[in-house]
């Protein structure tokens, strides 16, 4: 169509909205939704997105686009519709949340990072050639790619082949030179180890099956409330394993903090090279590649923190959010927005099924849950072994029992017998201030704060004390 809708690159809230140019004859075709484009806007040049199509404009005089800014990018389009989206829900500009969909290392309006690349080299099997090949260097490596076929020319560097050799055997048409792509996305230089697939608990089953149904069905968000090592994480594979036999692609979700190579590597023994990592230790280009990996459907799953919900899937079936109650999914910084409440448009832009995962949902999720939005599923047990006893101990009766310390007799006995036992003991002590609270030995009175139901921090200084 020869009418286009554009959002100027303007974080500006009253530029935030659609402009209708025209797409000269010599570009028709070539346009599309998620073009770079640049455009003539008022008495200067911007860049802009194309976000659609539109008829013919009436009576009003059209500017013609200046042309294609990047005619090898489009930005995807179910990410442009997520951005508008999340742009009125977050009352962010979109293009603002555009922005923050595209990785550092594509540049959307500027110079974006190529793909890195490097030579290989290819046995060339002509009858002539071995007349012309007379060196012994040339000859050794002549009787080395013709058993190996391939090789990464770094690699026969290493074995002693010198340049200039290597050059001789391609002019001689011996051997052929070719710039293949280096991937920097993955750990696909991690060999996987060789684990049997574990036997699912009675109580693992009902919940994956639970979870098959609702995906028939209404297709809710799924809350997977499951202690800690109850299997979550294996329900969570089963999941993406089914997702992939269908064809479609995963995102997973972590905190930054728990995405370690630990962690990583349980997926990626699962689904060897099938994994792309997006997150902030990573450099430039190896976001670039992981980007473009997801996108092209190289890499099946995504995997990484916060923005990674922004990974751009061409058929997305499942979205998993592992500790979903975590406050790292929040950004603080403009534009915000919650990968929770990302997910959620996008489940309902994708018809993708959304799993959220925790032994501590937030209040949120499992209000919604108890009221029926979400699916709740639940796992009460952990694999192979029971949960770890517990006892509070109520430092008020061990006052009136004459016992006046800070630690209580039975925490000391526990740890007494654990240091008896070679074994190491670890206390969490988390406090403010000089005392976290002021209380009454008599009658266990508390001093708390008039507006909130939480106790007064006593701090104490050399030169004041407070509640």
């Amino acid at each position: 169509m020869r009418y286009i809708k554009i959002i100027i690159n303007k974080k500006i809230p009253s530029l935030d909205h659609d402009f209708v140019y025209e797409v000269p004859p010599e570009l028709l075709g070539t346009v599309e939704i998620g073009s770079v484009v640049s455009v003539p806007f008022g008495h200067t040049t911007e860049e802009g997105i194309v976000v659609g199509f539109c008829d013919e404009p009436g009576a009003y005089r059209i500017k013609y686009i200046d042309g294609l800014l990047n005619d090898a990018f489009t930005v995807p389009v179910d990410l442009l519709k997520l951005a508008d989206a999340l742009s009125k829900y977050y009352m962010n500009t979109t293009i603002a949340m555009v922005k923050a969909m595209i990785p550092r290392g594509i540049n959307l309006f500027g110079k974006t990072l190529k793909e890195k690349r490097e030579p290989w080299l290819f046995f060339q099997e002509t009858a002539q050639n071995s007349d012309d090949i007379k060196g012994i260097k040339q000859r050794a490596l002549w009787d080395l790619m013709q058993s190996k076929k391939e090789a990464r020319q770094k690699e026969i560097s290493d074995l002693g082949f010198s340049a200039a050799v290597v050059k001789a055997l391609i002019d001689k048409g011996g051997l052929r030179r070719e710039y293949l792509p280096i991937s920097r996305y993955s750990y696909g230089h991690y060999v996987p180890e060789n684990q049997d697939i574990p036997v699912l608990t009675a109580e693992q089953d009902v919940a994956l099956g639970e979870i098959r149904a609702n995906k028939k069905d209404k297709n809710r968000p799924v809350l997977l409330h499951g202690v800690t090592g109850s299997g979550k994480t294996e329900i969570y594979l089963r999941l993406i394993e089914e997702t992939l036999n269908e064809g479609k692609q995963a995102i997973v979700l972590l905190p930054e903090i728990a995405l370690t190579p630990q962690f990583v590597r349980i997926f990626e023994n699962r689904f060897h090279g099938e994994i792309a990592l997006l997150h902030s230790r990573l450099s430039a280009g190896e976001r670039r590649d992981a980007w473009y990996a997801i996108r092209n459907g190289e890499a099946r799953i995504a995997m990484g923190a916060r923005s990674c919900i922004f990974a751009p899937t061409a058929n997305l079936g499942l979205m998993i959010i592992d500790e979903e109650h975590e406050d790292s999914y929040e950004q603080d910084t403009s534009p915000r927005f919650h990968s929770r409440e990302a997910a959620l448009l996008r489940k309902e832009l994708s018809d993708a099924t959304l799993v959220l995962g925790s032994a501590t949902p937030s209040f949120e999720s499992y209000k919604k849950a108890l009221n029926g939005e979400y699916l709740l599923v639940e796992l009460k047990n952990r694999v192979g072994g029971a949960l770890p006893e517990m006892s509070i101990v109520d430092m008020r009766e061990e006052l009136k029992a004459g016992w006046a310390e800070v630690l209580s007799r039975e925490l000391l006995f526990e740890m007494k017998a654990a240091l008896a036992a070679k074994r190491q003991v670890m206390l969490f002590l988390n406090r403010l201030g000089y005392h976290t609270f002021v209380s009454c030995r008599d009658c266990g009175f508390v001093y708390r704060c008039p507006d909130w139901a939480v106790s007064l921090t006593y701090s104490a200084q050399s030169s004041w004390r407070k509640l």
